[in-house]
């Protein structure tokens, strides 16, 4: 579907074609989360997620310059053929690894399952549960943050800084080396806690790195101060690895008090707010930035839109301990 695009002959088919290529790419999250609570024990969970999450950013980090490199020699739509090829690559490595077998599922140990005990088994109960509310609450308060660093960072530098576009390929690999940096280092620090005592058996919310992870995410805020395209793309990825701290201590929660056969029904709900908040906030952030002719506001509010929503998730009544 992401070749496709390279047929795009109007503004219709290429919107049609994003919307395919959503669509085919939504079982990856769900069916990722399932498969690592069931093949791994639940200490070593979050650090799992950590890395999951660097999935996409390690491909952006690699897609950006080879597309703007491609772009500007063969046009867009060889650039569209050519990251397709990379993922198509992908598919005889996955079968082979996954070859054979099925991915176990070891019965928690027991203060695991008392701890983590199922408050919903419907659907429906689920999507209403306190602990899917307040994610989906910490996943709108964070998400659109991270979606302007991951995918306005290019039209920023070269709206903002006047930088051509043959120039920005080397500022464009921060944001994402950073996210990867706050997933894997709060996931394995996160894990690291969790195996050396109560932590995990109590299902204690990581309190202090939720909060340090928020403070970072709001660096996002000081964009506007900053006095070189340098600093401000380092901004930029602060912001990044505080939000992908947030997202992996965020998932870990979440997945591990729901019950085990909800796992996916819970990891689809919350990259659906996820892509929620981007549908809603885009259109406004391209709004604001015609109607201010600038980021600076678009960037304090989106930063400082994170502190009230960890908050919330950090304070909310009966799951802060359990």
């Amino acid at each position: 579907m992401a070749g496709a695009h390279a047929f795009a002959y109007s503004f219709a088919t290429l919107f049609a074609l994003r919307i395919l290529l959503g669509t085919t790419e939504a079982p990856s999250f769900p069916s990722a989360t399932q498969a690592i609570r069931r093949a791994l024990p639940g200490t070593r969970r979050t650090a799992a997620y950590g890395l999951l999450f660097t999935g996409s950013s390690i491909g952006a980090m690699i897609a950006a310059p080879l597309a703007i490199h491609l772009t500007a020699r063969y046009g867009f739509r060889f650039a569209f053929v050519g990251t397709a090829l990379v993922g198509m690559l992908w598919i005889p490595f996955w079968l082979f690894m996954t070859r054979g077998g099925r991915i176990p599922s070891e019965p928690p140990p027991a203060a695991v399952t008392v701890a983590a005990a199922p408050e919903a088994t419907r659907w429906a109960d689920l999507a209403r549960s306190p602990t899917v509310l307040r994610t989906l609450l910490a996943i709108l308060g964070s998400a659109p943050g991270l979606m302007f660093v991951q995918n306005w960072g290019s039209q920023y530098l070269v709206e903002r800084w006047l930088l051509p576009k043959a120039g920005i390929s080397g500022y464009l690999v921060i944001p994402p080396l950073f996210f990867d940096l706050g997933a894997v280092g709060f996931g394995w620090y996160a894990s690291t806690r969790e195996l050396s005592g109560r932590h995990f058996e109590e299902r204690r919310t990581h309190v202090d790195l939720m909060l340090l992870g928020a403070g970072l995410a709001a660096s996002l805020a000081l964009t506007p101060l900053a006095p070189t395209p340098l600093v401000a793309m380092l901004c930029f990825g602060l912001a990044a690895a505080g939000s992908g701290g947030l997202h992996v201590l965020i998932t870990s929660d979440l997945l591990s008090r729901v019950p085990l056969q909800r796992t996916s029904a819970a990891g689809g709900l919350a990259a659906a707010a996820q892509s929620l908040a981007h549908i809603v906030v885009s259109p406004l952030i391209g709004m604001t930035i015609d109607r201010t002719h600038g980021y600076g506001l678009v960037s304090v509010a989106l930063g400082l839109t994170v502190i009230p929503t960890t908050l919330a998730f950090v304070l909310w009544p009966s799951l802060r301990k359990r």
